[in-house]
């Protein structure tokens, strides 16, 4: 069945995809977050440890020629297998 798609859109058609975007790509709230951490304390314990060992993987990588991009976070020790003259390229929010 196919459905009739009209142009220009319906702009309440547009203004109802916005609210559900914006909707879904929200910040969680700090009462949410916290009750995810009541509920499983793992997570908070992987972030920290990641935010603190984030300058030592940085630092490995960038010595085996790895570009990093900005807000690269890791959970857990990356390992980096490379031929001579290759590159690897990891992006921004990694």
């Amino acid at each position: 069945m196919q459905k009739n798609i009209s142009y220009p859109p319906d702009p309440a058609m547009s203004s109802q995809i916005k609210k559900q975007i914006t909707e879904t790509t929200q910040r969680p709230h700090l009462k949410d977050m916290v009750a995810e951490i009541q509920n499983a304390p793992w997570i908070a314990q992987q972030a920290a440890k990641a935010l603190l060992l984030r300058p030592l993987y940085t630092l490995l990588l960038k010595l085996k020629g790895v570009s990093l991009g900005k807000n690269v976070l890791f959970y857990g020790q990356p390992t980096i297998q490379k031929y001579k003259g290759s590159t690897i390229t990891i992006g921004n929010n990694f």
